[in-house]
């Protein structure tokens, strides 16, 4: 039978534990998940704090700077980027980014008369890549649940 197990950061942290059942269980993933409340009309920005983030969902290690819109990775592995909007119109393009390079774009298409936009990329990343989310145009309607922007470690 196996007991309780905990696994270690180099710097004394606990990384992760298997209990007693075998579950892992990682006490500080590297997950955020933001969104906005208000109506949207941002033009060739990165999503910060001044112009998107005002409705934190989780921020689990605080890895995504709201001030400059930087989500960074705490260690190497493989990281997931997640947006989706509600836009009023369908000019909207959204840019996701790994270290100031773009690695997915995507674009609004109406959907049962709404338009929205929503992308998607799991990408490798080293500790220290940044990623994050640049918008060209972006119109949005009102209310947390209609804009979503997650950055999460996959392992």
């Amino acid at each position: 039978e196996i007991g309780v197990q905990t696994i270690q950061h180099a710097n004394g942290t606990d990384a992760m534990t298997i209990d007693s059942s075998g579950r892992v269980l990682l006490p500080q993933l590297p997950v955020a998940s933001f969104s906005d409340t208000r109506t949207l009309n941002i033009s060739n920005a990165v999503l910060t704090s001044s112009n998107f983030y005002n409705h934190e969902w989780v921020n689990q290690g605080n890895h995504l700077n709201t001030s400059t819109g930087n989500f960074t990775c705490p260690v190497d592995g493989v990281y997931r980027i997640f947006v989706r909007f509600t836009s009023t119109n369908n000019t909207s393009n959204v840019r996701l980014q790994k270290n100031d390079s773009t690695i997915n774009e995507a674009y609004s298409d109406a959907v049962g008369g709404n338009y929205t936009v929503s992308s998607e990329a799991v990408v490798d990343c080293n500790a220290g890549d940044t990623l994050r989310i640049q918008v060209a145009s972006l119109q949005t309607a009102g209310n947390k649940q209609h804009h979503q922007v997650t950055f999460m470690f996959l392992g």
